[in-house]
């Protein structure tokens, strides 16, 4: 009868509805799912031009044979249909930091303690998604103008793109996206020795939520009151140098986000790596 086949069609529908609901949690889940205690492989992933569906695993050698470039390794990661990027926790930003320790050696590492939960931030910040910027970092307390907001004491450094392709390549495929999306390239040279220049380039990644700073649009609240400031280079702990700290360039209110102006950033050199 009529009345059976409409209650047929609505009964299909709910069922589609909730084979979609379904659909959308699973690929939230295998997004998220390195949250749950990922190993670190010593296992280069499947090389570029290959199935990336399919992981065909072979040892990376740390030889200029390995010619990936950054858009070879979006590719192999997929990481054009990840759409959605989530606020990684202090779990997280283990994986990461006790991934680059197990490539550079605790010895070239410029993180300091892999296992601390501490930032590089010196005020209490949050991170959260933004509306309609992704993810973003706010202020937790009140941050008055002119104080040391961010010291990069939490950024990796790779002195070549060996290195920094065996990172990629030992991160599960989420976080290594998110690295090709955060990483630039440093010079922490003090003259204009061409020489010097290129020996002193580093890759850099902040490993902790400074990487989630979005653009103010020239109008941001940290960043380097001088733009040449972020070509003099400051000293870590270690001796190591590093990028000269960013500043608040006026009072931030708690809960409101902070912001930094990416005109300031530039990406460096990636051919000097190889990796162009």
């Amino acid at each position: 009868t009529k009345q059976k086949m409409i209650l047929i069609l609505v009964i299909v529908m709910f069922c589609i509805s909730c084979l979609m609901m379904k659909q959308s949690v699973d690929d939230v889940e295998s997004i998220n799912e390195h949250l749950e205690g990922t190993p670190i492989s010593d296992n280069s992933k499947v090389s570029v031009g290959g199935d990336t569906s399919t992981k065909q695993h072979s040892i990376l050698s740390n030889s200029s044979s390995d010619n990936r470039s950054l858009q070879d390794f979006k590719r192999q990661n997929g990481c054009a249909a990840m759409k959605i990027r989530p606020v990684h926790d202090d779990a997280t930003w283990k994986i990461f930091r006790e991934t680059y320790n197990s490539v550079v050696g605790e010895k070239s590492s410029t993180i300091g303690d892999p296992f601390s939960t501490d930032n590089a931030f010196r005020f209490k910040i949050s991170a959260r998604q933004s509306p309609g910027k992704g993810r973003g970092i706010f202020a937790e307390e009140e941050i008055p103008e002119g104080e040391i907001l961010y010291n990069f004491s939490r950024t990796a450094q790779f002195q070549t793109g060996d290195a920094f392709r065996k990172f990629l390549d030992k991160l599960p495929n989420p976080l290594a996206c998110d690295v090709l999306m955060w990483s630039y390239v440093a010079s922490f040279s003090n003259n204009d020795s061409e020489n010097e220049y290129r020996s002193s380039l580093r890759i850099c990644t902040d490993l902790d939520p400074g990487s989630f700073c979005n653009d103010g649009y020239g109008d941001g609240s940290m960043a380097w009151e001088d733009n040449n400031e972020a070509y003099n280079p400051a000293t870590n702990k270690q001796g190591v140098k590093i990028t000269s700290p960013l500043i608040s360039l006026r009072k931030i209110s708690i809960n409101e986000e902070i912001m930094c102006n990416y005109s300031q950033f530039s990406e460096g050199d990636w051919g000097a790596f190889g990796l162009y």
